[in-house]
């Protein structure tokens, strides 16, 4: 009786736990979902500088600011092609994107087109660099 129940209790665990690969897919999609939405807010924040809109702007820097915040949490230890992930450049950007989306969000306070345009700029030059890295990294990688 006794071997009956450990038995069931270990298929039911085995059953009922994700797999790591599971869990890494999870945190995968969370982070192209992540990505995606602070893209989208990008863009909403330049709509909103160029109609005026700064509170509708703001709010779009807001959750731009905590999606990244995120984003740690979710990065994954490969690249898609699974060559090592460069942790410490992944890091750094996300943390410099961070301290520029929070000066994005004074500027906005104080509706200063030209500066919310600047750091704005900077923003889109942070990720696009970011990405860049990582890519020439994993290229570099594969290098013999």
């Amino acid at each position: 009786m006794n071997k009956t129940v450990f038995l069931f209790a270990v298929l039911s665990f085995t059953i009922a736990s994700p797999s790591t690969q599971a869990i890494a897919s999870e945190k995968s999609a969370r982070l192209r979902f992540f990505m995606t939405e602070i893209h989208a807010y990008y863009r909403a924040i330049q709509a909103g500088i160029k109609n005026g809109d700064f509170d509708k702007a703001k709010k779009s820097a807001n959750r731009a600011y905590r999606f990244f915040g995120e984003i740690p949490g979710l990065m994954p230890k490969t690249n898609k092609d699974g060559t090592p992930l460069n942790r410490e450049i992944f890091l750094k950007s996300i943390n410099t994107s961070m301290k520029t989306i929070a000066q994005l969000k004074e500027a906005l306070t104080q509706k200063d087109v030209k500066r919310s345009e600047e750091l704005l700029g900077d923003i889109f030059k942070k990720c696009a660099k970011c990405h860049n890295n990582i890519l020439k990294t994993s290229k570099a990688s594969q290098s013999p």
